[in-house]
């Protein structure tokens, strides 16, 4: 049975034109039997209905052929016309020239007017129209023509009995198969439409899916690529800051570009630098430099340890990061006047556990991450170097000492008494 649905089906016709050429097999199929039950009829009739009917079976078994061999749309004329033309010449010739109709007979040429609508697209107008046309006008002809049997042919079996309801059982059962053909194809295109249409909800949930994949994958190059960039930055201000440590001879001087590239690279506002003193024992912290809108700040201060923010930083050895700067801890300065900063940083700087000094930022912006990331590394690079500095100042002064110790300076003589010469 799959094999007759499937004869002359081909992908590139497309559905619609593939389910009109299994429609035409079954059609085909049936019209086959129809015909041979009219031929077994023919033969207590005449001789040459006989051969019309078999010359008609062998028309529409024909159209099976030229479906299988790809010529759906030349079959589909002869299956929607011959059966009216085999009919309307059975009509004429069994019937006597004084009657109007043959019942039976006119049954199923009405039945077969559904045909070539199930076989010809609407937009097919023309064909579709010669088609209805021409059957309309054979059952007219075979309706109204004048009967050509004139050789004493009983034809009672069409009118009574048996002919009669063959012919009704034949038009009953060719609309029914018709409508059920026809309705079942349409549910199975339906299904296949159905299951057309989860397919595609599933491609487009997956290809949602993809989308969704590829924007997260996007996000995490871009947010690769984002600290891949941050890390640079931290690299190459690290690089710089170390850059000015290395060259520079002057400490002060050292100090004093070390606060102000720092202040620059956070794109901050103020920002001062201290170092731990001891002197006479006891620990200090003194502002070392400082650094406010590209103007240095000439200011001597001491802290004593734990004394305020700076203190507390000292004394716990971590960093503070303040967003809710207490009012009148410190103001930032500029032409306009003075204003609270909106963050403050103050980060120890450390070397081996120790705190050698801090650093106080102060900016109207928040501290990004990478900023903080930053500042770790300051505060090692410095810590490092103050120590170091700290380490090779007091390296010179115990040799100086010592060479002081060795090498006393010179006594200054008292002036020679001047001598006079003695009269001889």
């Amino acid at each position: 049975m799959k094999l007759i649905s499937n004869l002359g089906r081909q992908p590139e016709f497309g559905e619609e034109v593939n389910n009109a050429i299994t429609f035409s097999n079954w059609i085909s199929l049936l019209i086959v039997g129809a015909s041979l039950g009219c031929t077994i009829l023919s033969y207590s009739l005449s001789a040459e209905l006989v051969i019309v009917s078999w010359l008609f079976t062998f028309i529409n078994a024909s159209c099976l052929f030229l479906n299988a061999g790809g010529h759906f749309f030349s079959s589909r004329y002869i299956i929607s016309i011959a059966p009216s033309l085999y009919l309307a010449i059975l009509q004429i010739a069994i019937k006597l020239p004084d009657q109007k109709m043959v019942v039976a007979v006119l049954l199923i040429q009405t039945g077969m007017l559904t045909v070539p609508w199930m076989m010809f697209r609407f937009k097919e107008k023309a064909g579709l129209i010669f088609v209805n046309l021409l059957n309309v006008a054979l059952i007219l002809f075979s309706i109204y023509l004048p009967g050509q049997n004139t050789s004493g042919m009983d034809n009672s079996i069409y009118h009574l009995g048996i002919g009669t309801d063959f012919g009704l059982l034949i038009s009953v059962f060719g609309t029914i198969s018709i409508t059920a053909l026809a309705r079942g194809m349409q549910q199975k295109a339906q299904e296949k439409n159905q299951h057309l249409l989860v397919e595609m909800e599933e491609k487009n949930s997956k290809m949602e899916d993809d989308r969704k994949k590829m924007e997260e994958y996007i996000l995490q190059v871009e947010e690769a690529q984002a600290q891949e960039k941050k890390r640079r930055w931290i690299s190459q201000s690290l690089q710089e800051l170390g850059e000015i440590v290395r060259y520079q001879n002057n400490e002060q001087e050292i100090f004093d570009k070390v606060i102000s590239k720092i202040v620059k690279t956070l794109g901050g506002n103020q920002g001062s630098l201290y170092l731990l003193e001891e002197l006479d024992g006891k620990k200090r912290i003194q502002l070392k430099a400082c650094y406010a809108y590209n103007r240095k700040k000439f200011v001597s201060q001491y802290l004593e340890p734990g004394e305020g923010l700076i203190g507390q930083c000292y004394l716990e050895k971590e960093a503070i990061y303040l967003t809710d700067i207490p009012q009148g801890y410190t103001y930032i300065t500029s032409g306009l006047g003075e204003a609270t900063p909106n963050s403050l940083m103050i980060i120890p700087l450390m070397f081996n556990g120790r705190v050698e000094g801090i650093i106080e930022l102060a900016s109207f912006s928040l501290a990004e991450e990478h900023h903080h990331e930053f500042l770790e590394g300051v505060s090692s690079l410095l810590g490092n170097f103050i120590y170091n500095e700290r380490l090779l100042n007091s390296h010179f002064s115990i040799r100086e000492e010592k060479a002081a110790r060795h090498f006393p300076e010179p006594r200054m003589l008292s002036p020679k008494k001047k001598i006079e010469a003695v009269p001889a």
